[in-house]
Formats: C-alpha cells, sequence, structure tokens
C-alpha cells in the first residue's frame, strides 16, 4: 500500500492464474468500486495475470475484499 500526495491510498494485487470465481469476483466489484468510494479501480488482464489497482482513502483500500 502506498499513501499518495493527496492522502489518499493506493494498493496494487497481482493474481497468477486465477480462478474464474476469483476474476468474476474482481470484475464485479470493480464495476461499482467508484460507486462505494474509490477514486480508480483498475483491473488488467493479460494471459495468466491479473492486476487490480485500487485507490482511495484507508479504510476502503485496506478493508477491500478481493481474494
Amino acid at each position: 500500500m502506498h499513501k499518495n500526495d493527496d492522502d489518499s491510498f493506493t494498493r496494487t494485487t497481482i493474481y497468477y492464474n486465477p480462478t474464474n470465481k476469483t476474476s468474476s469476483h474482481i470484475n464485479e466489484l470493480a464495476e461499482t468500486g467508484l460507486e462505494r468510494g474509490f477514486t480508480q479501480y483498475e483491473v488488467t488482464t493479460e494471459v495468466n495475470i491479473t492486476k487490480v489497482v485500487l485507490s482511495g482513502d484507508f479504510l476502503l483500500v485496506n478493508t477491500e475484499d478481493i481474494k
């Protein structure tokens, strides 16, 4: 986790070969990320690697369950 200049926080999580269930869960969370207060909720997938970058206040970023 990284504290940004604007006092928000950013967390990057990398998944290697995530299951379909995990990928679906991540994408569902990403669809409502901005509505739930995140300033960024970006999901990038290449071959068998999925990268999730989310930004927002500390409590949101720290407690987001993306398993």
